[in-house]
């Protein structure tokens, strides 16, 4: 699903030039990754503790959602899938498939509003005008006006229960629209931005954050009647930040081959989203111990890191290993493809190991030469912003969204037990089966692979046992 983020240039110019005195913004204590995708307009949802969205169904007189959706109890069902229980849910609800994935650190908590706010015009005139103006102008506007709404309708309800954190901004909204989805529209479609208008408050509150999505993305199980929300559930790894891992630019590159939550919204959260949203800290390897264990990572959290270019926070490059298990999170979708895109996770055991380069670059604005890159990478920084600079990271999984000179060079990408080059493997085409898991008996031979930081990886690595338990890996 796409993920509409704003244009890096804009978004410095705006810091710069309607934050004047926004000074020095320092890093105090772990780099927080919050601050850091503010510096790219994104207001992430809080990655712990019980954040609260507000859902809104929104339908339009020509897709009226009394006719258009059969009459089925509709607003009962987003209910279900957002907060329901698994038991009541095709897979998970949004609520429990992040509880379950973050290990009990994030606890979604919501409403949804009990009518649909219809929108003053019809879709064809938003069809229109998405093609005038943008797509993000027009959903911008809707968003706050369902606010608005939300807020005229339940005048005793205090929107503030919904900025947990106290930032000023709704921590999400959520628009499920009753028009039918189009893969060919831009609008509709299912996405997730920002609203970085400061004057557009509802009582006191900036909106923020949002994802859009048809109410038709819930595609009921034809069995259960149960609703289906994975479309739901990837959109809101958006709102916490996570980027996708497919290419958006639509080149037919798969750099971590399609089978994570953030590529083909199938199973359970990679770890090194995980690392990113500080719900895993993975163990990193050193010359003074020779032999690690993971257990499952689903249900554990354990990850191995083989740093590179790396100073113990997640902007850096290194290789993350974690022990995958058709268990917990990724059982359904082991079992069963899903619908949407007919992809279906690992049906074995084995380990994953992704490359990752979340190294960051200092961009800077000047009048009349716009934004430039110094060409340096960071793995570690004292601050995160001032009036002349903000620190992002440089790859990107999508060549467009990406600052590296040679976008070949990716943010996160899968590799296989086969592979003998980052490179190709983080530009393949194909996208994963079993074959890529390493099994009992597979290596990996570090001195074949050239880094992009052209450091030596310390480490090669031998699986030397494994078990439904554990798997065992031995350093070479």
């Amino acid at each position: 699903m796409k993920h509409i983020k704003l244009i890096f240039p804009l978004v410095i110019t705006t810091l710069l030039l309607s934050s004047c005195n926004i000074g020095t913004v320092k890093v105090e204590g772990e780099i927080d990754s919050r601050e850091i995708n503010a510096n790219m307009g994104l207001i992430d949802v809080p990655h712990t503790g019980n954040p609260k969205m507000l859902v809104i169904p929104v339908d339009f007189y020509d897709a009226p959602a009394s006719t258009s959706l059969h009459n089925y109890q509709i607003t009962s069902n987003i209910e279900t899938a957002f907060f329901g229980s698994e038991n009541d849910n095709y897979w998970e609800s949004v609520s429990s498939y992040y509880s379950k994935s973050s290990y009990g650190k994030l606890n979604i908590e919501g409403v949804v509003a009990n009518s649909w706010y219809r929108a003053p015009q019809s879709t064809s005139y938003y069809t229109a005008l998405a093609t005038n103006s943008s797509v993000k102008a027009v959903t911008d506007n809707l968003a706050y006006e369902a606010v608005k709404w939300y807020h005229e309708e339940n005048p005793d309800v205090d929107l503030s229960q919904f900025d947990t954190d106290k930032d000023g901004y709704i921590d999400a909204v959520w628009l499920v629209y009753s028009k039918s989805y189009n893969n060919n529209s831009d609008l509709w479609w299912a996405f997730t931005t920002w609203n970085n208008d400061e004057e557009s408050k509802v009582d006191n509150l900036k909106v923020g954050g949002y994802s859009w999505a048809s109410y038709e993305f819930l595609r009921y199980d034809s069995f259960t009647r149960k609703p289906d929300a994975h479309t739901f559930i990837h959109e809101t790894g958006h709102l916490l930040g996570l980027d996708d891992y497919y290419d958006a630019d639509s080149t037919g590159k798969n750099p971590t081959g399609g089978l994570t939550m953030m590529d083909c919204n199938i199973g359970d959260i990679d770890s090194f989203s995980k690392y990113l949203l500080g719900w895993i800290k993975p163990t990193v390897a050193n010359s003074g111990q020779s032999v690690y264990s993971l257990k499952p990572f689903e249900s554990s959290g354990d990850a191995l890191i083989i740093p590179i270019d790396y100073s113990d926070n997640p902007y850096g490059e290194y290789l993350i290993l974690e022990y995958y298990t058709p268990t917990g999170l990724n059982k359904q979708d082991a079992l069963t493809a899903y619908k949407t895109n007919k992809k279906q996770m690992y049906t074995q055991n084995g380990l994953i190991m992704y490359h990752v380069d979340n190294r960051l670059g200092k961009l800077s604005y000047r009048p009349g030469l716009g934004t430039s890159w110094n060409k340096k990478y960071y793995t570690n920084i004292t601050s995160y912003r001032s009036n002349l600079y903000i620190y992002i990271p440089v790859n990107s999984n999508t060549p467009s969204s990406s600052y590296a000179v040679d976008t070949t060079q990716k943010l996160i990408g899968l590799i296989g037990a086969d592979d003998t080059s980052f490179r190709a493997a983080e530009n393949r085409t194909t996208y994963a089966d079993n074959s890529f898991l390493f099994q009992k008996g597979d290596t990996f031979n570090a001195s074949k692979f050239q880094t992009n930081s052209l450091k030596d990886i310390p480490f090669g690595f031998e699986v030397s046992d494994k078990t439904d338990n554990e798997i065992i890996i031995t350093l070479k």
